[in-house]
């Protein structure tokens, strides 16, 4: 019970932020994709562009890469250095420089529901019912 209401306490809150940064940020919205895709690191610009455009939310797409499992995945699957990711982080907090704050929150709201997901559905298919 209490996975499900870290889930539901983080997953909720993150939606209402993308769809208020996604209305506020719209008229900015692909030089903020091109900014964000041209900072990434060099061996990940072409699938980050691809990334961002391709998700329909292209502000939760923007986020991808501050994620905990993305930064497994840049560091160790694409073999990324950390300083790479690290000033890619910091030029995405650059591009969101109003918000930033709120994006930072959406962030870890996102990483924070995304790691409970594997625990609630766990737990939900090993659950036993007794009568």
């Amino acid at each position: 019970m209490a996975v499900f209401i870290i889930y539901t306490a983080s997953f909720i809150p993150s939606l209402i932020i993308i769809i208020f940064l996604t209305i506020k940020l719209r008229k900015k919205k692909y030089s903020i994709i091109n900014d964000i895709s041209k900072n990434a690191p060099s061996r990940f610009k072409k699938r980050a562009l691809l990334l961002i455009e391709s998700n329909p939310s292209w502000v939760f797409a923007c986020s991808v890469g501050q994620t905990w499992y993305s930064y497994i995945m840049l560091r160790y699957g694409w073999k990324i250095s950390k300083i790479e990711i690290k000033k890619w982080h910091n030029n995405i907090e650059l591009v969101f420089q109003p918000y930033h704050v709120i994006y930072k929150a959406n962030v870890f709201l996102i990483n924070t529901w995304i790691a409970a997901l594997p625990i609630l559905i766990i737990l939900v298919y090993t659950h036993k019912y007794y009568p």
